[in-house]
């Protein structure tokens, strides 16, 4: 996977990313996963141009299997089903008020992705796991930032950045599946 990012250790240092692996087969499945999870995070509060916004803000990410997320998704969302991935945002954010509001968010949220509805999509969908992977992380990442994807234009909006971002990992298009 390529990375055409500032990710040096100095830049990610003011964005913390806390990686907790709950079903093993993430680590077996992908190699230096907690890294891959970082530079993700950190490429979506870069892109939007939020670093001074986030500057030592947190995410949370949690790397679990079905029966756990579906727990969590019918508890928290009403939802009894497994699904792919979850974003809970801290505050309600939008995109448009971001960046008028420095060094506000300290802890942007967590994401929760299942592996095995992750792993279940990528097959589905002839797709590489750890791209799918990649998309889904960012997808949760954008959630924290108050992207949506209820109606067409705000889908749009998202769907545009997640390919933007996705780019520069050298992932081809989700969508174009």
């Amino acid at each position: 996977m390529k990375v055409d990012i500032d990710d040096s250790k100095d830049a990610m240092e003011l964005f913390q990313v806390d990686v907790n692996i709950e079903e093993p087969k993430w680590s077996e499945q992908i190699n230096n996963i907690e890294i891959i999870v970082e530079k993700l995070c950190f490429a979506v509060i870069k892109e939007a141009g939020l670093l001074n916004v986030c500057s030592g803000g947190e995410v949370s990410v949690l790397l679990t299997d079905d029966k756990s997320i579906k727990k969590l998704n019918k508890q928290y969302r009403h939802h009894d089903k497994a699904t792919n991935v979850l974003a809970f945002p801290i505050a309600e954010i939008k995109p448009s008020n971001l960046k008028s509001e420095q060094g506000k968010y300290t802890v942007l949220g967590d994401i929760i992705i299942s592996f095995n509805t992750t792993m279940a999509e990528a097959k589905e969908q002839n797709k590489s796991f750890e791209h799918h992977f990649c998309h889904l992380i960012i997808h949760g990442a954008l959630h924290l930032l108050g992207y949506d994807h209820i109606n067409d234009k705000d889908a749009k909006a998202m769907e545009q950045l997640e390919i933007k971002l996705l780019d520069k990992f050298g992932i081809v298009n989700p969508y174009s599946f």
